[in-house]
């Protein structure tokens, strides 16, 4: 499992296709930029991705409900500007460079906004990222704020909260900390260890993200901006504690949409296959729908030995998208256990036509689990020059 973004960054949305206010040929620009993106991304290079988002624009939603009429407050505004230029970059980076792979999943459009559905996986997890989209700019892809699902919030939300504690401690608002309610005083308190658990998170320093979070005063235990941040360094550090987290998390945001996708983990780990298959659903229709997921429901049929089940799925994601790789060595390693070696053989064939892999006798001799296969007639007659 795996998250990624910044404490002060989180976020998700929904995905409704309503009135059209971008034009075909601006959708067509924003989608090829994209993709163009994602294929950097891939490759490791996240530049272009991060130069596209619009700190200008990103800063106006942060202050959208502050309208304190102070030239402080346009300093502070500037400030803000400045800081998170350097903040976001960094954010971003974590981001992108959190799973192996990105793919785009979807768009949709309402009568206000226009966003584009991305989605980060591998091995480890996966999460969706809702790209809002300034429609305005039709010459260039434009991105104004991110709402990861993981976490169930904009990034411009998140921001916004912290900037209003900030802003209270200044005297710039009239609402000052000690009007807040105690669990804002504490968070108001406990801001530098909100940055050093960014700096934990970055460092990989699991131990001391999980020393942290128990250190918290109580109440801050249940603030859903630390719960989320501790949530990988739990899984890695202490299972039951990792459990509890989780637990903790369903009941006190029982609504929440990142609940899926917290959630999913959870279930597994307690072999609770039916629960895991609702997860899946309840996750595939909040986005809109992704066939990329028929291979989550087949990895949690093998989970519960349910081999033909899993087959099932993994076909069906095949069947929608020949192009969906993760399906076929899912498939390849079902078959090889089952010694199917002629099925084994077309899904490395269909890997050749659709993803362009190349292979070698001498690569399959490398990897122990082809050690049967290579010596079948399948295999012979099919790598033969």
């Amino acid at each position: 499992m795996k998250t990624f973004f910044l404490l002060i960054f989180l976020s998700c949305s929904p995905s409704i296709l309503s009135a059209q206010i971008v034009d075909s040929a601006t959708t067509k620009l924003y989608h090829q930029q994209l993709f163009e993106h994602i294929d950097r991304i891939n490759v490791g290079d996240v530049n272009s991705f991060i130069a596209s988002f619009d700190i200008e624009r990103f800063t106006e939603r942060v202050f959208d409900d502050i309208t304190v009429a102070s030239n402080n407050l346009e300093q502070f505004k500037n400030g803000f500007k400045r800081g998170m230029k350097s903040e976001m970059h960094k954010a971003l980076n974590e981001m992108l460079t959190a799973f192996d792979n990105y793919q785009y999943v979807n768009f949709s459009v309402t009568d206000s906004s226009f966003s584009m559905l991305m989605r980060g996986f591998d091995d480890e997890g996966l999460n969706y990222y809702e790209l809002i989209i300034d429609y305005s700019n039709k010459n260039s892809l434009r991105i104004i704020d991110i709402y990861p699902y993981y976490s169930g919030e904009l990034f411009s939300d998140t921001i916004n909260r912290i900037v209003i504690i900030l802003l209270s401690e200044t005297g710039m608002l009239d609402t000052t900390v000690s009007g807040f309610d105690t669990n804002k005083q504490l968070l108001s308190s406990n801001v530098d260890k909100m940055k050093q658990m960014g700096e934990m998170r970055r460092q990989a320093n699991h131990q001391g993200m999980v020393n942290l979070y128990k250190s918290l005063p109580e109440p801050l235990k249940v603030e859903k901006i630390f719960i989320i941040n501790v949530l990988t360094s739990a899984f890695y550090v202490d299972e039951m504690f990792y459990l509890s987290i989780i637990e903790q998390y369903k009941n006190i945001f029982p609504d929440d949409p990142s609940l899926p996708l917290i959630t999913l983990d959870y279930y597994l780990l307690r072999g609770d296959i039916e629960n895991s298959y609702k997860m899946i659903n309840e996750l595939d229709a909040t986005i809109g729908g992704d066939n990329f997921l028929n291979t989550y429901r087949g990895f949690v049929a093998e989970v519960n030995e349910d081999t033909t089940r899993a087959i099932k799925y993994y076909t069906t994601a095949i069947s929608n998208d020949p192009y969906i790789e993760d399906a076929y060595w899912s498939l390849i390693e079902i078959y090889l256990d089952q010694e199917n070696f002629k099925l084994v053989t077309e899904q490395l064939i269909a890997l050749e036509e659709y993803i362009g892999y190349e292979f070698t006798e001498q690569g399959f001799e490398e990897i122990d689990i082809y050690a049967q296969y290579i010596q079948s007639s399948e295999f012979k007659e099919w790598i033969k020059p």
